[in-house]
């Protein structure tokens, strides 16, 4: 189940060329993850995911040639997010387990935007997908964790940038 998070951070901007920028977007993320465990010998389950990121993209940026006062851009690279509310090296408490996520993550990202150009400031909407490419799964020895092989994160972000 998914639900809305909030993002906070600030843009390092280095300009390559005139189309081109290398940009890194320090962030603090807040987020939650709900998962549904259906039983068939007992009631179902919902465990909840409450994370703190510390974020760390790094991504390229092409940008078209302006028209008036708007450009539109294209986005790709690459990020790694440190989880700091990971209860993976947390002892579990056999009547009552949680499912936990190892702190470090990697992921690549893709998207676009548009740069609108105003007098004293530069607004920028932004649609980007973020795909995790390493498992976040911290195996132990309760039903929760070995329901997965495997467990990724896939973000889609909504983001606004102002400067």
């Amino acid at each position: 189940q998914n639900f809305p998070g909030i993002a906070l951070g600030a843009i390092v901007n280095l300009r390559l060329g005139e189309h081109f920028d290398l940009r890194l977007i320090p962030t603090l993320a807040l987020s939650e993850r709900a998962v549904k465990f259906r039983f068939s010998d007992r009631p179902n389950v919902e465990k909840n995911i409450e994370s703190v990121f510390i974020e760390a993209p790094l991504t390229f940026k092409f940008k078209s040639v302006r028209h008036d006062n708007t450009r539109f851009y294209v986005i790709g690279g690459g990020k790694i997010s440190y989880d700091m509310s990971s209860k993976a090296n947390t002892e579990q408490n056999p009547f009552d387990p949680f499912l936990a996520v190892k702190p470090r993550s990697f992921y690549y990202e893709f998207g676009f935007g548009f740069d609108f150009y105003f007098p004293y400031f530069k607004f920028s909407p932004e649609l980007k997908i973020s795909r995790g490419l390493t498992d976040v799964l911290s195996e132990d020895r309760f039903v929760f964790s070995e329901s997965f092989s495997s467990l990724r994160s896939n973000v889609i972000f909504l983001s606004l940038h102002f400067e």
